[in-house]
């Protein structure tokens, strides 16, 4: 079998098992990159010589160790779905050395950043944009593949009297779903555009190009940075929204598992990364306070 047709098989098996399109897509990438490496197009190709020839290119080119890693678990990921298929008898992949790189700290917004960013006077469709990043804390792709029949604005009451106007129904990563309470202020914004910019069918996109065409990642990514220019917020991107989103909810005492269950994290040791921002921010309050000097007697201290 030709390893190209190899790749394929392995990128439909991903799709089928539930991958999110995204790391599937990633995924085609880096390993049609690896296979331009080997010759001749044959699974037999695919060995430990080729591997790391892949790795040490990368490495050339200046890769960061997260890019590194994220390439390293699609190459692995591969591997193993090829013994698994008997495709070779010994993984290529199985001695393949870990990519170590320094844990990154979420960034959100500061508060002063947040409230310039939320106060903007925008565009009809941005304001929606960008009620569901910060009231959602959703990543961008779930938000773009939002449809009409996701939102329900009908109330939700829970047992303790706390009363929602609405839900919205999403699909996270690993095909995960989610339902997310809806912030009043997020349905007022969202009722009102549904009513007016959609036809209301149930398979309608929420946000799209006027051709119909889905928002992308990037096309999102462009929206925020435009909001940060006209803010002077720099680096303002979706996902620090997200961040935000679950910083905000830690600072009003929010315990941290209902914070992973929102943010949809697999692990919690994710989502305690957030404490971690809380807490450095709390040390760094404590250096500006005012050096207070005490006033001078005059008199010195007898030893």
């Amino acid at each position: 079998m030709k390893l190209s047709r190899a790749v394929q098989e392995f990128l439909a098996d991903c799709l089928a098992r539930g991958l999110a399109r995204s790391t599937v897509e990633a995924y085609d990438g880096d390993l049609h990159a690896l296979v331009a490496l080997a010759s001749p197009d044959s699974v037999l190709a695919f060995t430990q010589t080729v591997v790391r020839a892949y790795f040490v290119a990368l490495v050339e080119k200046g890769l960061s160790p997260a890019s590194l890693a994220r390439k390293r678990a699609a190459v692995r990921a591969f591997g193993q779905w090829g013994r698994r298929q008997r495709l070779w008898t010994d993984d290529p992949t199985e001695n393949l050395q870990r990519v170590t790189h320094p844990e990154r700290l979420p960034r959100p917004f500061n508060p002063d950043e947040t409230a310039r960013l939320m106060r903007l006077d925008l565009a009809p469709l941005d304001r929606v944009v960008r009620a569901l990043l910060y009231y959602t804390g959703l990543r961008v792709t779930p938000i773009c593949q939002l449809t009409v029949a996701d939102l329900s604005f009908a109330e939700v009451v829970f047992e303790d009297g706390t009363r929602f106007p609405g839900t919205i129904r999403s699909i996270g990563k690993g095909q995960k779903p989610l339902v997310t309470p809806m912030h009043p202020a997020l349905k007022e914004v969202l009722f009102d555009w549904v009513l007016r910019q959609t036809d209301l069918k149930g398979h309608s996109w929420i946000i799209s190009h006027r051709s119909g065409k889905l928002f992308t990642r990037r096309g999102i990514a462009l929206m925020t940075h435009r909001w940060g220019r006209l803010t002077g917020v720099p680096d303002c991107t979706p996902h620090r929204f997200r961040h935000t989103f679950a910083t905000d909810l830690l600072r009003q005492g929010t315990d941290v598992r209902v914070i992973q269950r929102l943010l949809s994290h697999a692990n919690i040791n994710t989502t305690m990364l957030y404490t971690r921002v809380t807490d450095q921010q709390a040390s760094q309050a404590i250096l500006k306070l005012p050096a207070w000097a005490p006033p001078s007697t005059g008199d010195e201290p007898k030893l």
